[in-house]
């Protein structure tokens, strides 16, 4: 297999400042800001190369005689660390104690100033522990505080920067000069690659002087448009890997080193390349430990230990992966020995030669990648633990917090890897604490049911007795409203002796807020009673009457239309409409379900219009049209991740489609509804129905088709046909109800703007979205978090499209296979994404969610059978 000169994922170095090419303007422009500040906050997204320009750029910009640096990595603590490092510069055995002196002793023993690079600084906080950054901020503010001549770099990620808000207080200095790292310009790109190329003896097809002569792109230009894959910027680790693979098909099919067109094309893009790197190496690595007879899928399984559950890179000792992996310390040394020296995935730490890590960010982006689903699954599910766990403590072990059954039994799924998790030791108390409530209710459901059934059939008894002694065997009730009376009566006398000392005015209202109570927890039977006690006070009977019109709505669209009928009866006799009794009568000749449903909803039409109205935007989706864009631009500006688009006119549901109006669909199919409830959450009528997977809120959407034309102009044409059991497909040109692509999803949620959350707002604020804010970010305010969804309009937060709930509360899922955005010249007209795949697109974040999830742009994606508590949905239609 023939070598390349390049340096693949290794960052550049010190010694390597004479090839280290198109970063002369940042170079300086850092170089002046160090002059003018002793701590310097250094950021910018993964692969830009903020290592290689401090290593490999400053150099350039100081003499050699004054460039005097000491980097430091968190490997297991920061702190410790730090003053081992400093310990080593000094020649000692044990760390130092005091940073100050043994600064000093360094600055002395050169009598040139310290440059401390505190690099991925981001492991702080994917890996640290709240104590160890807390003393590492209070040591940095001290030495800050002294007038050691000594400057301080943090260099880290751009997404990690929002933890620093919680150290502002002890370092107040630690964001006033800060410098970002731009993704590296085309022209920079092109050039870097002409020089890289001169310098390693390879030939290009096309040169740059030749371009103007002809109509071909440059060779350099060409190798750029395959980096760049439709994104805005080229990261340069990428292009080392891209130039490795180019370099060996030149020199493996024409024998010389020469980049042409025909090399480039059969390399082709970056994406496919990368995947194809860290696959390579993989097999690699897996061929050559089975020879010594490596389990199966070891070489994967060690790798994936070098990621966090971000997909950021970390550390591990040698005794940790022999650990975690159970297999012979040998087999562990052999395979660290040929992913580092041979497939150069891994490096040893030069000062801890116990101790790997990836050689650079997008290794363990790229194995964070690979994992299966149902290991990212595992990884979300600790993570969620992590939450929940912090949560259950910092609330003084609030029963609330604790797990549920399902969350139980995922832990005994996962039993064997949490209990590899540092954190295991601390749960324990957790899970068995959450195991025994389980428990109780277990039992305590148990026994309520043995209660019920002896409660039964004493009042069978006692009503065969009661009836043949006092009614005769073959008595029994005309008319259902006949009961009603009679009940009205007993509880009159009753709610006098119990409620003689209030008015009959605010015994009403009290008895309508508790009905309306008991409808927000679907309890419709209960709420009537309350309603029928309200009636027999005789007084406010129009309020009471209105209050009455939902029970019975809800009897009309499950299809109870017996109950419903008598309940209008009821309802009549307080409003005494003429049209509506006549209505009533012909109910019983109907035979068609269809027909007795639109005869009794245009009963309660008839009684209350505007309450008909409200009822059936609550029970129903109230739909809002989204006026077409002929060019928004999709995702987020600051990675290049965007896809031009072309929408059409269309109507997107104005909430969440709620538990009331999934209710509805389950009565009417019997699907069981409880599996869709969280136990723990109260009141969930006007909250967004979660638990639901990407097929179940199809076919949500095929049944509404189905039900709602009654009160359309003209029927609904079902948008999504369904081929086979678990294979959809979209009509674009039908006008039912459908879940929203992708892209109407975004451009809607942006209110046809690139703003930043789904209310329209560049912050995210906790009173006017659901989402986590117990922590800072730069784009939140930090506030008290619900920890479950809210009412779908209870923020009253809308974007300038009328949509509610757009970021956060529950994600949403979308009709979109997931995939790449679509590389085009011209925008892509109402596109429906992939044509198959294994994940369906979600957008919008969850009350789960931090503020960087909840963002318009943000995609993610799940099995389309995948259901959790964080993910609902809403509808669609198109307009024709």
């Amino acid at each position: 297999m023939t070598d390349s000169p390049f340096k693949l994922f290794e960052p550049y170095g010190p010694g390597d400042k004479e090839i280290y090419f198109g970063r002369d303007a940042e170079i300086f422009a850092l170089y002046h800001l160090l002059q003018q500040t002793r701590l310097l906050l250094i950021y910018g997204a993964s692969g830009t190369g903020k290592t290689s320009l401090i290593n490999a750029g400053l150099p350039k910009a100081y003499k050699m005689t004054s460039w005097f640096c000491i980097s430091v990595r968190r490997r297991d603590d920061i702190n410790a660390s730090f003053r081992q490092e400093l310990a080593r510069q000094l020649g000692l055995d044990e760390p130092v104690s005091d940073l100050n002196t043994a600064l000093q002793e360094l600055y002395e023993s050169r009598w040139i100033p310290i440059h401390l690079v505190f690099d991925q600084f981001e492991e702080v906080f994917t890996l640290g522990k709240d104590d160890e950054r807390r003393i590492f901020f209070q040591d940095l503010q001290s030495l800050l505080a002294s007038n050691l001549p000594c400057k301080i770099l943090i260099s880290m990620r751009e997404e990690y920067i929002g933890y620093l808000y919680d150290y502002e207080r002890i370092v107040p200095t630690i964001f006033e000069k800060r410098f970002r790292v731009e993704p590296i310009k085309d022209s920079a790109v092109e050039g870097i690659i002409t020089q890289m190329c001169k310098l390693h003896g390879i030939e290009m097809e096309v040169e740059e002087v030749e371009e103007s002569a002809t109509n071909m792109p440059s060779t350099a230009q060409q190798i750029m448009l395959q980096l760049k894959e439709g994104k805005q910027a080229v990261h340069l680790p990428y292009l080392q890997v891209y130039l490795h693979y180019l370099y060996r098909h030149a020199m493996d099919t024409l024998g010389k080193p020469l980049f042409n067109a025909e090399g480039i094309a059969a390399v082709g893009q970056l994406g496919n390349v990368l995947r194809g790197f860290i696959l390579t190496r993989l097999e690699e690595t897996q061929h050559y430990l089975t020879k010594l007879k490596a389990p199966d899928g070891l070489a994967q399984h060690l790798l994936d230990e070098f990621a966090t559950d971000e997909g950021t890179k970390r550390s591990c000792k040698r005794s940790e992966l022999v650990q975690s992996l159970e297999v012979p310390e040998a087999m562990v040394n052999s395979a660290l020995y040929f992913l580092s020296d041979t497939a150069k995935l891994l490096r040893a730490d030069e000062d801890d030669v116990e101790r790997y890590e990836p050689v650079h960010d997008t290794i363990a982006k790229q194995i964070n990648e690979l994992r299966s689903v149902e290991q990212k699954e595992f990884k979300i599910f600790a993570q969620e633990l992590q939450i929940g766990y912090a949560r259950w403590e910092k609330e003084k072990k609030n029963k609330d917090r604790l797990l549920l059954e399902q969350d139980l039994e995922k832990v005994e799924l996962y039993l064997k890897r949490l209990k590899k998790r540092e954190e295991y030791a601390k749960w324990v108390p957790y899970f068995k604490v959450s195991k025994a409530r389980v428990q109780r209710k277990r039992n305590l459901r148990r026994y309520y049911n043995i209660g019920v059934k002896v409660v039964a059939v004493v009042a069978v008894i006692a009503a065969v007795y009661f009836s043949n002694k006092y009614l005769g065997t073959s008595h029994e009730y005309d008319d259902i409203s006949e009961k009603y009376e009679m009940v009205r009566k007993e509880r009159k006398m009753l709610l006098y002796q119990i409620n003689h000392k209030k008015s009959s005015t605010e015994t009403v209202d009290s008895l309508l807020v508790e009905a309306k109570q008991l409808i927000l927890n679907l309890d419709y039977n209960s709420a009537w009673d309350k309603m029928i006690i309200a009636a027999s006070l005789d007084t406010l009977n129009e309020k009471v009457a209105t209050a009455m019109l939902e029970p019975a709505l809800w009897n009309i669209e499950i299809d109870s239309f017996s109950i419903a009928d008598s309940m209008l009866g009821e309802i009549n006799k307080v409003l005494k409409n003429n049209t509506v009794k006549v209505l009533l009568q012909r109910v019983p000749a109907l035979a068609d379900s269809n027909e007795k449903r639109k005869q009794l909803r245009s009963c309660i039409s008839e009684l209350n219009d505007s309450t008909y109205n409200q009822l059936m935007q609550r029970y129903y989706p109230a739909m809002v049209r989204i006026p077409e864009d002929k060019n928004y631009k999709m995702g987020p500006d600051d990675n290049g991740l965007v896809q031009w688009v072309q929408l059409d006119e269309f109507e997107m549901a104005a909430t969440e489609t709620t538990v009331w109006q999934w209710a509805v669909f389950c009565k009417t199919t019997k699907k069981d509804f409880k599996q869709y409830l969280e136990e723990a959450w109260s009141d969930p009528g006007d909250n967004p129905v979660v638990n639901v997977t990407w097929y179940e809120a199809v076919d949500y959407a095929n049944w509404l088709n189905e039900r709602y034309w009654l009160s359309e102009k003209e029927p609904l044409n079902t948008a999504i046909l369904k081929r086979s059991r678990k294979k959809y497909q979209l009509d674009p040109s039908a006008n039912g109800f459908r879940l929203p692509t992708e892209a109407e999803w975004e451009y809607a949620a942006a209110g046809g703007e690139k703003l930043r959350y789904g209310n329209g707002k560049a912050i995210a604020d906790p009173k006017e979205i659901c989402f986590d804010a117990s922590k800072k970010s730069k784009y939140a305010i930090v506030g008290e978090s619900p920890s479950r969804t809210l009412g779908v309009t209870s923020l009253n937060s809308p974007n300038v499209f009328g949509l509610h709930g757009m970021s956060g509360n529950a994600n949403e899922w979308c009709w979109d296979w997931y995939g790449e955005y679509l590389v085009s010249k011209t925008a892509l007209r109402n596109p429906l994404g992939p044509l198959a795949g294994k994940f369906r697109i979600f957008r919008g974040g969850s009350w789960f969610s931090p503020p960087e999830r909840a963002t318009v742009s943000w995609r993610s994606r799940y099995p389309p059978n995948y259901r959790v508590n964080k993910i609902g949905f809403r509808l669609a239609k198109s307009i024709h």
